[in-house]
């Protein structure tokens, strides 16, 4: 589990908090995004959790461990694995496997291990018929998977990600997605998913609104039915959670914001 406990943090003292007083926990196969306007404190949000960043006040724990204790901070970064929104700056090898292997090599695990790993990890990711080719050759999509598979690699428990799908194509996000997705199905890894996307957010477990230097939390329908709410904040809802919000003011229908395709409203409609 992955608990804050009343976190404060300010990149200077004399700036007011970036955070103050949050607190929450995250439970094991949790999906959790995190929404927020720019400067509202996602990404710094995002480094709290594997101790990227420390807390001015309060504590991060990951399974009981303290991100303020330096002699855990290495296995608590075997169980958080963080993935930055730009992988040209994770990537450092010149050929797929060896840029998934490069950690388990400096961790001197046994070369059947690494080999096992790696070709998991690239299988998990759908990149296995890549792993001679060199990283900078993919796409921004592909990339950003080999990222992943890197960090899977290290078997970890939960993984943060700071925007993966920010400088991708629809196609490419909506790929990475269903990746992400697989592996919490098959794999069942924790994720903690920070966004601007919001129609990425459907199959959350709950989420996170920074605000006001504060972490609030929802389920995803509560959410939806605060459109008004939303785009106080600047952030746009999906266009079918929108539909909904406004067949929803007519007394007649009583659509549930679960539905989130136009099929399944149509499907609901015709019932």
């Amino acid at each position: 589990m992955i608990e804050f406990s009343q976190v404060d943090f300010s990149y200077a003292l004399e700036q007011p908090p970036l955070l103050k007083d949050v607190s929450f926990q995250i439970r094991e196969g949790e999906f959790i995004a995190v929404l927020g306007r720019n400067a509202s404190g996602k990404s710094t949000l995002a480094r709290l959790f594997n101790g990227l960043l420390l807390p001015d006040r309060g504590n991060v724990k990951i399974d009981e461990m303290d991100t303020g204790n330096p002699e855990k901070l290495f296995a608590i970064r075997q169980k958080v694995g963080f993935l930055f929104p730009s992988p040209d700056r994770q990537l450092i090898a010149d050929m797929v496997e060896d840029e998934v292997a490069f950690v388990l090599e400096n961790l001197g695990l046994p070369a059947s291990d690494i080999r096992e790993r790696v070709d998991a990890a690239l299988e998990m990711v759908a990149m296995e018929n890549y792993r001679k080719h060199p990283p900078s050759l993919l796409s921004g999509g592909q990339k950003q998977k080999i990222c992943i598979a890197g960090i899977l690699s290290m078997r970890p428990k939960y993984m943060v990600l700071d925007e993966p799908t920010s400088r991708l194509d629809p196609a490419e996000r909506i790929d990475i997605l269903a990746t992400l997705m697989k592996l919490k199905a098959e794999w069942g890894l924790t994720l903690i998913y920070i966004t601007h996307h919001v129609e990425e957010i459907v199959a959350a477990d709950r989420v996170f609104i920074l605000q006001n230097c504060r972490a609030d939390s929802f389920s995803l329908s509560e959410l939806l039915e605060k459109q008004e709410y939303l785009l106080q904040l600047g952030i746009e809802p999906p266009e079918i959670s929108r539909l909904i919000y406004l067949l929803n003011r007519d007394e007649r229908f009583v659509i549930p914001y679960e539905v989130v395709s136009a099929a399944d409203l149509v499907n609901f409609l015709c019932r």
